[in-house]
């Protein structure tokens, strides 16, 4: 005998009717975030046009390996946006921020235990950063 699909909210099981909630709400926030995420790569893409690249949210597929948020004028660069309501990082920079001297520029390198270095910078301070060291490199 094939298995009978009943409709969740008619069983008069507790149980059934929370799950039947709970796909829908799960169904729900990935909508959302999807949503918020497609927004955080246009405000990317337009910050890097401000600072002169060009920029442009990619055709993704969802799965496929190696296609990155946004295709730039940068070639060999991969951009991926992340925005979340709070990260715990940028809380290292916002401290970095307030020790500097206004004349120098907040960077802030962090890792976790045995992984690689990894920098945070703000987008609008990159171009300093990168000038600061190509001329440190010209020395």
């Amino acid at each position: 005998p094939s298995p009978t699909i009943s409709d969740p909210s008619s069983s008069s099981s507790p149980d059934a009717r929370r799950l039947d909630g709970l796909a829908s709400s799960e169904m729900t926030m990935g909508r959302t975030s999807r949503e918020k995420g497609k927004r955080g790569e246009r405000e990317l893409a337009q910050a890097l046009r401000d600072l002169g690249i060009d920029a442009r949210r990619s055709v993704q597929y969802s799965g496929r390996e190696g296609t990155a948020d946004l295709t730039t004028s940068l070639p060999g660069v991969h951009w991926e946006a992340k925005r979340y309501a709070r990260i715990a990082a940028l809380r290292f920079l916002e401290q970095a921020e307030r020790d500097s001297p206004a004349t120098d520029l907040p960077v802030v390198a962090c890792r976790e235990d045995r992984g690689p270095w990894t920098v945070i910078v703000r987008l609008e301070d990159l171009p300093r950063l990168a000038e600061k060291i190509a001329e440190h490199l010209e020395t």
